[in-house]
């Protein structure tokens, strides 16, 4: 018996027409068992948490998976057929960052005297998800590495590409902060998803395109705070802050440095 493929929601907020018409709805792999719900941010420039908050209060479906999705990122196959037996438990993306510690030795020594010296544990960053770079030359450039299959946790999604199934979503009743308006609203939920329910969030191999790598204007940088404030006693990398950043973010918002992680930025 053959299984029936299941649905998929595809969720944008859209102020490029011409974009989202190649990207979404002229695909190709988007065409029998999708659905595309567009938000016009053209004239009413509503915070993307608050697009997608709609979705899930006034539009979720009641079974199948919904892929909240940048306007320039674009699937380039039909990925059902890898939906049908994947655990609906998890919240998925295309590209995510975990960090990764080894055992270190760090010195500072300035001229020939050794100010500080101590063993410790080194973080670092690694980016997962394989997937495609459209430069605004036209060039196209594979980014990172792929996943380990059939999918690999991360800490956080990069939200070119945000998936739930509905059960999961109906589970705890999840929904975007609106507080972080057009900066890390899935990076806000993977960690809160992990801290108070246990929901991990995981990379799957899918084949896509991202035309954009975005950029980080003032308003990035406040709700990076925001958001380094809100989980102080957690540690966790974004695709546009790393571990190393994080660290040194708590240590200029006078946040405890854990210990044992303390020689990366040689403070008491």
């Amino acid at each position: 018996m053959t299984s029936v493929l299941p649905q998929v929601w595809l969720v944008c907020a859209m102020n490029k027409p011409d974009m989202y018409a190649s990207f979404f709805t002229d695909n190709p792999n988007c065409k029998e068992g999708y659905h595309f719900v567009c938000y016009d941010n053209r004239t009413d420039n509503q915070a993307i948490p608050v697009r997608y908050n709609d979705f899930l209060e006034n539009k979720l479906p009641a079974d199948g998976w919904v892929a909240f999705c940048h306007q320039d990122f674009r699937l380039d196959e039909d990925i059902r057929p890898k939906l049908l037996h994947l655990p609906k438990g998890s919240i998925y993306g295309v590209v995510g960052t975990k960090t990764l510690s080894k055992k270190a030795f760090t010195c500072k020594i300035r001229g020939c005297k050794l100010l500080k010296s101590s063993f410790g544990v080194d973080l670092y960053t690694e980016y997962v998800g394989r997937i495609k770079w459209l430069r605004k030359d036209g060039s196209i450039k594979e980014l990172h590495r792929p996943a380990v299959c059939p999918a690999e946790t991360v800490d956080t999604l990069e939200p070119c590409f945000v998936l739930l199934h509905t059960d999961l979503i109906r589970k705890h009743q999840l929904r975007f902060d609106p507080f972080y308006d057009f900066h890390l609203y899935a990076e806000e939920l993977s960690v809160r998803a992990r801290l108070h329910y246990g929901v991990q969030t995981q990379v799957i191999n899918l084949q896509g395109l991202h035309y954009s790598k975005g950029f980080k204007d003032e308003n990035f940088y406040n709700k990076y705070i925001a958001l380094v404030r809100k989980y102080p006693d957690e540690l966790f990398s974004t695709s546009s802050a790393g571990i190393e950043d994080l660290l040194i973010m708590r240590r200029a918002l006078g946040l405890n440095t854990p210990k044992k992680y303390r020689s990366m930025l040689l403070v008491p």
